[in-house]
C-alpha cells in the first residue's frame, strides 16, 4: 500500500480558517500517526502553510517530525505548474526543496502535481530539479486507453519520468467506508494519495476519523502493508512506457466545461467509457476574470508577491469556492499591485485580440478595455482593486437539484446533496464599470434579473492631450485621468452602469434613488442629478458545505449619465 496526504491552504487565507483546520484536522492527524512510527506514508504540503504551521503551531510541526514520512515536493505556493513559465516552476519547486532540506533533512524524489494537472510540457523542468516520479490519477490512464494502475508507468519523449496513478476507488473509500471495506480494496488498488482535509474537515469526517478512531484502526491494520514510494520505485519495474492525455482528475475535467455540457457529459459517460471533458487551461476561457488576472501576472516584475500570485486556487472553480471567493481575489490583487511593472501600456494584455489601455499613477492604476469599460481600478495605498467583481455565471449545479439517493453514513464532497431553494439570475456581460445598457423603461427588478440589454459597441480610440476618447456613431465616452480620480463625460442615449467591489457591504442600501452621487468607504462616485439604482451582485456557488450566497459587489445604474467622476480619498 502506498498511502499519502496533501495539505494546502490558499496563500494568506483567513487565520480562523487555518486555526479550524489545524484543530480539527492537521493536529489530530499527525498526532495520531506520530504514535505509529512504523507506519510509512507520503506527505506533501505547500510551503507557505508549512512555514505558518512551523511558526504558529509548533506542536503540530513537531508531530510531523515524529512520523515516518516520505516528503514530496511541488510548487512552494501551489501553482498549477503548466500555468506558469518554466523558470518559475523551477524557482517554486527549489524553494520548497530548500525548506524541506532545512527543516526535515529531506531530499524529495516525488512530486505532488497541483490538482493533478498533467502536461508533457513540464517533464524537462521536473527532471532539472531532481524529480523522479509524479502523482497523477488513474483517470489519466483510463481516459488514455490503459487498464493497469497498480504500479507506475514511465513517460516522457526526451527525458523519462515515472507516473504513479492514484486509485479513485480508494479516494472515495478512505475514510468514508468502514475500515474493513477499505482494507479489502487494497487487494486490487495500490495508491491512495489525497487531500488531508478529508480526515476531519470534510462534512461528518471529524467524528468518524478521530472520535470513532477510524484512522487508528486503519493504521493498525495496514502497518505491515505500508511502504514508501521511493522503495516501491527502486524495487519494482514499471508497468510500461506510456503517454497520457493532458488532463486532470475526472471531476476537474467536467468542472471546466460550460454548465449544459457538464450535464450532457455525465449522461454520455454512462454509455461511453472514453467520453471526457477538457483540460484545466480551459478555465481561462470559461472565466474571463481568471484569464485577466493570470495574464496581468505574466507581465509583472518577479518578486515574492509575483510567486504568491501564482497560487492556483483563485484561477478556477469546482466544488470549493475558488474564483468565487472575494477574499482570494482580494489577496491576488494585493499581490498584483505589489508586483505591477509600473508601466503605462496600450497592448493586448489578456490575449483576446483587442488592446487594453493601462495608466499608472503614484497611488492608482486604471485599465480600460477596447469598449471604454473600466476593468481594473487599483488603490495602491490600500492594495485593493475596486473592480474586483465577478460575473454571475451559470454553473451546472444551478440547473437541477442534485440529490444522492444512496444512503451513506459519511459521503465524500463529490456525493453531497445540492438543493436549489433560491431564484438565481445570470449575466451575459462582465461586471466592469462604464458599462452601457439600452435606454429603456427600467426598474430595480429588471436590473437584478438582467432584463435590460447590454450595449456591446465597437469604438474608435483617440488620445487628446490628457484625455482618452472612445467614440462611435452613437456614443462617445471621454475620460480624463489623474492620480486617484477619473473625470468622465458620456454623450449619447444609454443607461450607465458601475460595478464596484468592497470588503464589506453592510451599510449599502438597495433601491431606487434620486441624487448626484454615491459614496461608500473611501470611494466616491459623482454624477449629474438623476434617478439611479443600487443593488448587490449575488452569486450562489458550490462549496464543500453546499450552496453558498456570496456578495460579489454593488451595482449602481444611472439613468442619465452626463458628466461625473470617480475618486478615492
Amino acid at each position: 500500500m502506498l498511502f499519502g496526504v496533501h495539505l494546502h491552504q490558499p496563500v494568506d487565507n483567513f487565520d480562523w480558517v487555518i486555526e479550524k483546520a489545524v484543530n480539527e484536522c492537521y493536529g489530530p492527524f499527525f498526532e495520531t500517526l506520530s504514535k505509529y512510527p512504523e507506519f510509512k506514508f507520503a506527505f506533501h504540503s505547500s510551503g507557505w502553510i508549512m512555514e505558518k504551521i512551523k511558526n504558529d503551531y509548533r506542536d503540530v510541526f513537531e508531530s510531523i517530525k515524529k512520523c515516518n514520512i516520505e516528503f514530496f515536493t511541488g510548487g512552494y505556493y501551489e501553482p498549477v505548474l503548466v500555468s506558469i513559465p518554466s523558470e518559475d516552476r523551477i524557482y517554486q519547486i527549489q524553494k520548497l526543496n530548500n525548506f524541506l532540506k532545512e527543516n526535515f533533512n529531506a531530499a524529495p524524489s516525488g512530486l505532488w502535481l497541483t490538482e493533478r494537472v498533467w502536461d508533457d510540457e513540464i517533464v524537462s523542468d521536473l527532471k532539472r530539479v531532481g524529480v523522479e516520479y509524479v502523482i497523477v490519477d488513474d483517470y489519466h490512464f483510463y481516459a488514455s486507453g490503459y487498464k493497469k494502475i497498480n504500479g507506475y508507468y514511465l513517460t516522457g519523449m526526451f527525458k523519462k519520468i515515472a507516473l504513479f496513478p492514484i486509485s479513485k476507488e480508494l479516494r472515495y473509500a478512505i475514510p468514508f467506508k468502514k475500515v474493513g471495506v477499505a482494507i479489502n480494496l487494497l487487494k486490487n488498488n495500490l495508491v491512495m494519495f489525497d487531500d488531508i482535509e478529508k480526515f476531519g474537515l470534510w462534512p461528518e469526517t471529524k467524528k468518524r476519523v478521530y472520535k470513532e478512531k477510524w484512522l487508528e484502526e486503519f493504521v493498525e491494520k495496514t502497518i505491515d502493508k505500508s511502504m514508501h514510494f521511493r522503495d516501491f520505485y527502486k524495487n519494482n519495474k514499471p508497468i510500461a512506457y506510456a503517454f497520457i492525455e493532458n488532463l486532470s482528475y475526472e471531476e476537474m475535467t467536467e468542472w471546466v466545461l460550460d454548465a449544459e455540457d457538464i450535464i450532457k457529459l455525465k449522461k454520455e459517460k454512462q454509455n461511453c467509457h472514453f467520453a471526457k471533458g477538457s483540460i484545466w487551461k480551459r478555465f481561462f476561457y470559461k472565466y474571463k476574470e481568471s484569464n485577466y488576472l493570470h495574464k496581468r501576472m505574466l507581465e509583472s516584475i518577479k518578486n515574492e508577491s509575483y510567486y504568491k500570485l501564482q497560487t492556483n486556487d483563485v484561477y478556477w472553480h469546482g466544488i470549493f469556492g475558488g474564483l468565487y471567493l472575494p477574499n482570494l481575489r482580494d489577496n491576488a490583487y494585493k499581490y498584483l499591485i505589489e508586483c505591477d511593472n509600473g508601466m503605462d501600456e496600450c497592448k493586448d494584455i489578456d490575449f483576446d485580440g483587442s488592446k487594453e489601455i493601462k495608466k499608472v499613477f503614484e497611488n492608482s492604476i486604471f485599465v480600460f478595455n477596447s469598449r471604454g469599460e473600466l476593468i481594473e481600478f487599483d488603490n495602491k495605498i490600500e492594495k485593493i482593486n475596486y473592480l474586483n467583481t465577478i460575473k454571475r455565471y451559470k454553473e451546472f449545479y444551478h440547473l437541477q437539484d442534485i440529490e444522492n439517493k444512496e444512503k451513506k453514513e459519511v459521503k465524500t464532497i463529490h456525493e453531497m446533496d445540492i438543493k436549489i431553494d433560491k431564484k438565481i439570475y445570470f449575466d451575459d456581460y462582465y461586471r466592469y464599470s462604464f458599462v452601457l445598457r439600452k435606454k429603456d423603461e427600467v426598474n430595480l427588478d429588471k436590473l437584478i434579473k438582467n432584463e435590460t440589454s447590454y450595449l456591446e459597441l465597437e469604438y474608435y480610440v483617440n488620445f487628446e492631450n490628457d484625455k482618452i476618447i472612445f467614440k462611435n456613431e452613437k456614443i462617445t465616452k471621454i475620460f480624463k485621468l489623474s492620480d486617484k480620480k477619473i473625470e468622465y463625460e458620456i454623450k449619447g442615449e444609454a443607461l450607465l452602469e458601475f460595478n464596484f467591489h468592497f470588503y464589506d457591504y453592510d451599510e449599502i442600501k438597495e433601491g431606487e434613488f434620486e441624487g448626484d452621487g454615491f459614496k461608500f468607504h473611501d470611494l466616491r462616485l459623482k454624477f449629474d442629478n438623476t434617478r439611479y439604482f443600487v443593488y448587490l451582485i449575488k452569486t450562489y456557488n458550490l462549496t464543500e458545505k453546499g450552496l453558498q450566497e456570496t456578495i460579489q459587489g454593488v451595482s449602481i445604474v444611472i439613468e442619465n449619465p452626463g458628466k461625473g467622476e470617480i475618486c478615492f480619498e
